[in-house]
């Protein structure tokens, strides 16, 4: 009797998540608490989608979205002027989103919030995630140190800062990545920012930073890595 060998099939590589494009920013000034945020025009079934929330209130909960339920990410919540900022990330979208809108509700309803959702390929989850605030005068603005475990992440760097129409630099090279600002930053009733940065190998990212247009008392990062 013959007995032939068991196929194996070659495990294929893992594509590196890349960032896509981005929704239209949207802010909640009418003091009604709710406030919607668009879907990129175009979402593509399997699509990774981040929202990025900056709110002078001290929480912001996302209502049920097409597409599934968001998973939290890291959060800085700061009892300050500038109250805090929240990343949220739906790891599959359907792909029927693309049009229409996310409703965001804040519980403090007397107070400013905005909010902007980002589109990635290849994406499945996070990790590596952090945080950091920046009290204080000042423009210099560092960015969160992350350590990737597994190659073929993106590193990403969500910049907030109090005030309105404050340009916001470029991190460029930390020695271990090199990040590039993916959109223009959004203005609003705070500045909003994202960066990314293209991980092949595990490593500790360490450094770097952005410079401000100008002084700003309040600056609040959020970080990590899209899993593949």
């Amino acid at each position: 009797m013959l007995i032939r060998p068991a196929f194996r099939r070659r495990a294929s590589a893992l594509v590196m998540p890349s960032y896509l494009d981005s929704g239209a920013g949207a802010v909640e000034a009418g003091g009604d608490g709710t406030f919607n945020v668009p879907f990129p025009a175009t979402v593509a079934p399997g699509n990774f989608m981040v929202l990025h929330v900056v709110a002078q209130s001290t929480s912001v909960l996302p209502s049920p979205a097409p597409g599934g339920s968001w998973a939290a990410g890291p959060t800085n919540n700061q009892a300050a002027v500038f109250a805090g900022a929240w990343a949220f990330y739906l790891p599959s979208a359907l792909g029927t989103e693309g049009g229409t809108n996310l409703s965001l509700v804040c519980t403090d309803a007397d107070n400013f919030a905005q909010a902007r959702i980002h589109r990635f390929s290849h994406g499945s989850g996070i990790e590596a995630s952090g945080s950091a605030v920046t009290g204080g005068s000042g423009t210099a603005v560092n960015a969160v140190d992350l350590t990737t475990l597994g190659p073929n992440r993106l590193a990403l760097q969500l910049f907030s800062c109090s005030g309105a129409s404050i340009a916001m630099g470029d991190i460029g090279s930390t020695g271990e990545v090199t990040y590039a600002e993916a959109v223009a930053e959004y203005f609003g009733s705070f500045n909003q920012q994202l960066q990314t940065a293209q991980v092949a190998n595990a490593v500790a990212i360490t450094g770097g930073g952005i410079t401000l247009g100008s002084a700003r008392t309040t600056k609040i990062r959020l970080a990590f890595a899209i899993t593949p």
